[in-house]
């Protein structure tokens, strides 16, 4: 079955990569379809590379500041 081309340009021609965040807080409903969604993905030669990190600052701030100081200094603002 081919993708028409609404599809290929939603998945391929029009994604951009996102390097900012919103403000409002990610209920856990959504995150567990974005989980859902991602764990079903294809991985490379079913080697199963993913590491998914879900991080709620207003529950602990020290977790926070761990997980930004280990981000490069492009993904860290």
């Amino acid at each position: 079955m081919a993708l028409d081309q609404q599809a290929l340009d939603t998945l391929f021609f029009n994604a951009r990569t996102h390097n900012a965040w919103r403000p409002e807080p990610v209920s856990d409903a959504l995150l567990q379809q974005v989980y859902e969604a991602a764990r079903w993905a294809p991985s490379s030669a079913n080697e199963q590379p993913w590491r998914f990190v879900v991080e709620d600052r207003t529950r602990n701030e020290n977790v926070h500041r761990a997980l930004v100081s280990s981000l490069t200094p492009t993904n860290a603002s």
